[in-house]
């Protein structure tokens, strides 16, 4: 399997961003315990193409949850999935290889944008099912953030490994 077809395969197996059967809070749940991605079984390619898929991803569900009814409760300031994706990752990768590399993460990105008009709404449905809205919003908004700043992390500590991939 050649290099760019792990990343491929990677990005769609990526995480809870791509399997969303379930109640939202147990997908979040999950998504948030799976997020680290380290594990030494994982080629540095796969690590890569996981972790940037997530970040990208990721960016995409707090883009939308800003733009929504609930967005005043998000201070914090994220770039949007389309940012990450073409100042963060496409920058990284080699550039005899950029055009084939960056096909995965477009489509992972596009995905994950797709899915945040789908998940963002149902998550605050879900918390306002139990709390009031503003309490809801906020408790989304926490959440998202969290996950957005361990993304952050997990990128941080495989970007390096983007200047590496080619393709055989």
């Amino acid at each position: 399997m050649t290099q760019g077809n792990k990343i491929a395969a990677a990005l769609r197996t990526r995480h809870s961003l791509t399997a969303l059967a379930g109640p939202v809070f147990a997908i979040i749940l999950s998504f948030l315990i799976a997020l680290p991605v380290r594990a030494e079984s994982l080629s540095d390619v796969e690590r890569f193409g996981r972790v940037a898929g997530v970040y990208i991803g990721i960016h995409n569900y707090i883009a939308t949850f800003k733009k929504g009814r609930c967005g005043y409760a998000m201070k914090k300031a994220f770039p949007t999935g389309e940012e990450v994706l073409e100042k963060e990752v496409v920058p990284l990768l080699p550039p005899k290889d950029r055009l084939v590399l960056k096909v995965p993460f477009s489509q992972a990105y596009r995905q994950s944008l797709m899915q945040s008009f789908t998940v963002v709404p149902e998550m605050i449905r879900a918390a306002e099912a139990q709390q009031d809205h503003k309490t809801a919003c906020g408790i989304v908004a926490g959440m998202l953030s969290t996950m957005g700043s361990r993304a952050l992390e997990d990128w941080e500590s495989v970007r390096d490994i983007g200047r590496t991939l080619t393709i055989p």
